[in-house]
């Protein structure tokens, strides 16, 4: 049975915390949050630059460019809007007619195209003075009912350099973003998860950012946890998916009883939920978590004539006034929660200076 929270300062007590490199889930939750509030009509025509920094993170390029439609000119082309990485000089000069470039022939085609040595491809047409440096790219159309409205296109130095899962992953923000595009704005009716009926990550982030302005204002304390089922994949390779889910849901229906009526808990990911505590400080959560932790194991879950005793996995932070926003708060837990799992999981970990004196 756990009795203790680890302390995420335990492991590198000569570091600062800080990182320089985003996680995945940050960066995921980053993008999220930046799909949530930005608007096609904003005035800042660049406004996507920031969200191509997070999708470039994801599929590690070196440059990303998201290229929309612009109808408006007497002669229809892809303009850029947003970008990561492309030198300044280049920003100026992207511009593609349909059919023109790799760019415009994945427009045409509506097709993603990935390209191994941009310089051994005849579709590749550089650019006049273009100053970034191209190995390989990844080309991904932003489609919306058999209508293109962008392409986005990523690039490494190296050649070779992308594979299959970069363009299914790639695929997969594009069909989102295109969907979104042409509502005008993204996922606001995106926030319950279908299967647990809990609210989802999209919707967390805009408690997390009232929950901000609050605590701000009035300085009360708010923690946040990011807990992950272990060993959910076993359950799934041994008795089908379809067992995997009935976990998941009586394990969101346990948690949700576990806490209080003010705390929002949300389902996060494939086997991740996460959790806000407002008016709560870290030695509060943790007292809770360690609760429903233990409750799991010393009462399993019971499915049929079967009992489950389900493991823990969980990353906890609270809120330092030097957090300017969501991403900050969700970044550390995250990382709380990578060291409980390769501590072999099963253990709480908590990311914060203070000490909370469990024996």
């Amino acid at each position: 049975m756990v009795t203790k929270v680890i302390r995420l300062e335990d492991f590198n007590p000569s570091s600062s915390g800080s990182f320089t490199t985003m996680s995945l889930a940050g960066s995921l939750f980053k993008l999220t949050s930046m799909m949530r509030t930005w608007r096609r009509d904003d005035d800042d025509v660049h406004g996507l630059d920031d969200l191509a920094s997070a999708i470039a993170f994801i599929v590690q390029a070196d440059a990303l460019s998201v290229l929309l439609v612009d109808e408006e000119n007497q002669v229809p082309q892809l303009v850029l809007r947003g970008n990561y990485g492309l030198a300044p000089v280049d920003v100026s000069l992207i511009r593609f007619q349909l059919g023109e470039g790799l760019a415009g022939q994945v427009w045409e085609s509506k097709e993603a195209a990935m390209v191994n040595d941009v310089h051994k491809d005849d579709r590749f047409t550089p650019l006049y003075g273009q100053e970034t440096s191209l190995g390989s790219m990844l080309l991904v159309p932003l489609l919306h009912e058999d209508v293109c409205l962008g392409v986005v296109c990523a690039s490494r130095k190296e050649v070779r350099a992308f594979y299959d899962t970069d363009k299914e992953t790639l695929a997969k923000v594009a069909t989102s973003l295109a969907q979104d595009l042409s509502q005008g704005n993204y996922y606001k009716n995106a926030v319950t998860d279908s299967l647990t009926g809990l609210k989802n990550r999209f919707f967390l982030l805009e408690q997390l950012r009232q929950e901000l302005f609050r605590i701000r204002r009035y300085q009360a304390a708010m923690s946040f946890a990011l807990i992950d089922l272990d060993g959910l994949a076993q359950y799934n390779a041994a008795k089908g998916r379809a067992l995997g889910d009935h976990i998941l849901v009586a394990l969101a229906a346990r948690l949700h009883a576990g806490i209080r009526e003010t705390d929002l808990l949300v389902r996060f990911g494939e086997d991740e939920f996460a959790v806000l505590f407002p008016m709560t400080d870290l030695s509060g959560a943790e007292e809770c978590l360690l609760r429903l932790k233990n409750s799991l194991i010393d009462d399993p879950i019971l499915l049929g004539p079967d009992a489950y005793p389900l493991s823990l996995s969980i990353g906890l932070s609270a809120w330092q006034e030097s957090d300017e926003e969501p991403l900050d708060v969700l970044e550390r837990a995250d990382r709380a929660l990578s060291h409980a799992k390769k501590m072999g999981g099963s253990q709480i970990v908590a990311a914060d200076d203070s000490a909370i004196g469990y024996d």
